[in-house]
């Protein structure tokens, strides 16, 4: 009988040892999210995970660096991450008309001006530095997608250059209305803006891969966007599954990353270029 009940409370134990062992993972689990990105958003987001926000938050950040922007959303979509943060808004629903509508943004980060930029030396062996300067029939390289041209497109509309025609949606090369210039438009994958600068007389690049090329959009762009006037379509966002766009967990992420600390690392460290921006998206999900 002391036997039985000998190995009934060892096995009583055991049971609750396990309990106990799911519980705490569990428990891990719900405390942990995946953010996956590049770039100087991974430089931002690895402070976010150290930072003091989070330890009060009781959130374990783990962030995932994945070099290629075309990866991020199918990780995403595919629950390989949690979240992912590179893109705009308005990039977002372009990649969602084309592959089912499964993402959603969870909220707000900030806004990058996009600027433009030159290389090109003129007859007097000088830099351009005015886009007064532009000769008839100077070249522009700009993006092949269509969230990044459209943008572009109205960065240089904004800067005078061309004019386009209203319409809804994206603009694209066929809405430039009049084009006193000439301007001859060269379409790149916007990666390479950087890259393709000496071959063209400007190039209006996104902040991302500028500042990856070792430029500044406060000193070396000769035009940029006003954040202060900046629509919804340019804020970046942290993106998640359709489904799970409401998650506290996520809701938590993104307090932490408004946190004042984490705040003033990004205006710290990029110095206008990513203009922290904090405002409700609902309505535009």
């Amino acid at each position: 009988m002391r036997k039985i009940l000998t190995l009934l409370s060892l096995a009583l134990l055991v049971l609750t040892a396990c309990h106990k062992q799911v519980s705490s993972d569990e428990n891990q689990e719900n405390n942990r999210v995946s953010v996956a990105s590049f770039g100087s958003d991974l430089e931002i987001w690895q402070h976010v995970a150290q930072s003091q926000a989070a330890k009060d938050a009781g959130l374990e950040i783990e962030v995932k660096d994945i070099t290629s922007n075309a990866q991020l959303n199918d990780y995403t979509a595919k629950g390989d991450v949690d979240v992912n943060a590179f893109q705009t808004f308005d990039f977002l629903e372009t990649w969602n008309a084309d592959h089912g509508n499964s993402l959603a943004p969870v909220a707000t980060t900030y806004i990058e001006p996009m600027g433009i930029y030159s290389e090109r030396i003129n007859s007097l062996s000088e830099r351009i530095n005015s886009l007064d300067e532009l000769e008839d029939g100077a070249t522009v390289a700009i993006a092949n997608n269509p969230s990044q041209q459209a943008r572009a497109l109205k960065l240089l509309a904004n800067a005078n250059l061309i004019k386009l025609n209203k319409k809804e949606g994206l603009v694209n090369l066929k809405d430039i209305q009049t084009n006193p210039k000439n301007l001859e438009f060269i379409e790149v994958d916007d990666t390479l803006g950087v890259r393709v600068l000496k071959d063209v007389d400007i190039a209006p690049i996104g902040n991302t891969f500028a500042m990856e090329g070792g430029l500044s959009v406060q000193n070396d762009a000769l035009f940029k966007e006003d954040p202060a006037h900046s629509s919804k379509e340019n804020y970046n966002v942290i993106v998640s599954q359709k489904d799970r766009a409401k998650d506290e967990k996520l809701k938590k992420l993104a307090e932490i990353y408004h946190a004042p600390e984490n705040v003033k690392f990004i205006e710290d460290k990029f110095k206008g270029s990513k203009v922290v921006i904090d405002e409700s998206l609902e309505g535009g999900q």
